[in-house]
């Protein structure tokens, strides 16, 4: 398996915790205007390590000065990695973007403010109903949800269980979606939208 800049992947194991990682070739070979294909290899290394096993994604970039910074990480961090790798095991997360491409914001921008809020309430209700709706048609499979407000519209996080996310999209499926609406469904990913983590705790 190679990473960003074709660099090789090699594991350091410390604690009972796996951690991958490539050699940093310097900043000329992953950073602009390499910094696009750098981020789809980063991205491509976590898929493939995730489909065998619940991983904890870095932020990316995230650089150690040597072999023994890595060890002296996980020894420090090894229990609470420990603990969410446990808890999350089996699990997957799910993404539902909603977005509104009716216009009514920048129509709205051109009328008075009330208009505007009228429409900014209706587009917000229209949101929130589709959203609801989604949910419930994942009742069976979704453990949690979380939801994030974008410019455009909602993202939805779903928590599943992995052997279930061919039930889960079935279930996407059916979902009639509304005029003026996009939904777009992806995953599945790493649940770093439910992992409790600290904040300083991926470099």
């Amino acid at each position: 398996m190679t990473g960003v800049g074709g660099c090789p992947v090699f594991g350091i194991e410390d604690s009972g915790i796996i951690l991958f990682c490539s050699p940093n070739p310097g900043s000329d070979a992953w950073a602009k205007p390499a910094l696009p294909d750098s981020v789809k290899q980063f991205h491509a290394v976590l898929r493939q390590v995730f489909a065998n096993q619940a991983i904890l994604p870095f932020r990316f970039p995230t650089i150690l000065a040597d072999e023994n910074e890595a060890r002296d990480h996980l020894r420090k961090e090894a229990a609470q990695y420990g603990a969410q790798l446990r808890r999350f095991a089996d699990d997957a997360q799910m993404e539902v973007v909603i977005t509104d491409r009716s216009g009514g914001e920048s129509n709205g921008r051109s009328r008075s403010g009330t208009e505007y809020l009228r429409e900014k309430q209706k587009r917000e209700e229209r949101l929130r109903l589709a959203a609801d709706a989604i949910r419930k048609l994942s009742t069976e499979f979704a453990g949690d949800w979380s939801q994030r407000h974008t410019p455009g519209g909602l993202r939805l996080f779903a928590l599943v269980k992995r052997d279930t996310v061919p039930r889960f999209l079935d279930g996407m499926r059916t979902f009639s979606v509304p005029p003026g609406l996009d939904v777009r469904i992806t995953g599945p990913w790493p649940v770093t939208e439910f992992a409790e983590m600290k904040q300083d705790s991926h470099g």
